[in-house]
């Protein structure tokens, strides 16, 4: 079972993995990060340099989106157009699409390889795409956008949903900051994590994508 974590910048994801992933361990409930599991394809788990590790996942990657991507060439197109429609930056383009591949190629090597008594939990997978593709200062959110990649992004078995209080990822995402906000002020930040929960909560009502979704608000350290 593919399962994956998503919503807006700031919202724990990466913390709750972390926590889901212990609290499995200690349970004997055979659980494995999305990045961890595909360094073990490699016969690479036990390396623990951080750069390395993200430059072996982004290889492994590639190489499942190119050995693979050709079964989603349509969402591949898709995200494409949408990015040259952007009015970002060439440079910050080619990132997203970059990153929009890597999550593809990922979704591919675990579904590919995953073995059938193993669950493989991902943080930012290829639903967690929308963000990349479509979450950007410089413009409003397409909602028909949003409508087409739902029908055409490869889907995980199950997806939860990290929701939090607009108020709370702008004061988290103004104290850490991110690369996509050139602009740093309240304003900017605002306008961003808007446009993201809007995008996750539009995705979360989707034909396709709900009945695969957990939603869990987050309110200070509780989840519910």
């Amino acid at each position: 079972m593919q399962l994956e974590l998503v919503g807006c910048t700031g919202a724990g994801k990466s913390t709750l993995a972390a926590r889901v992933a212990d609290v499995a361990r200690a349970e004997g409930i055979e659980l494995v990060l999305g990045d961890e599991y595909a360094l073990k394809q490699l016969g690479l788990g036990h390396l623990r340099t951080k750069w390395l590790r993200a430059v072996l996942v982004h290889v492994l990657a590639l190489w499942g989106c190119v050995s693979r991507g050709w079964r989603h060439r349509r969402f591949i197109k898709f995200a494409s157009h949408v990015l040259r429609q952007t009015p970002i930056p060439r440079r910050q383009r080619w990132n997203q699409l970059r990153k929009v591949l890597k999550q593809l190629g990922r979704y591919e090597v675990i579904r590919s390889r995953r073995q059938a008594q193993t669950s493989v939990l991902v943080d930012e997978g290829t639903l967690h795409a929308a963000h990349n593709l479509f979450v950007h200062t410089a413009c409003d959110l397409n909602p028909e956008h949003v409508r087409q990649f739902a029908e055409l992004v490869p889907l995980p078995d199950i997806v939860i949903y990290l929701r939090q209080r607009e108020e709370v990822l702008v004061e988290r995402t103004l104290k850490r900051g991110h690369p996509r906000i050139s602009d740093q002020t309240h304003q900017a930040v605002a306008k961003f994590v808007h446009e993201a929960v809007m995008a996750f909560d539009q995705l979360s009502k989707h034909e396709r994508i709900a009945p695969r979704m957990l939603v869990v608000q987050e309110i200070g350290r509780a989840h519910v």
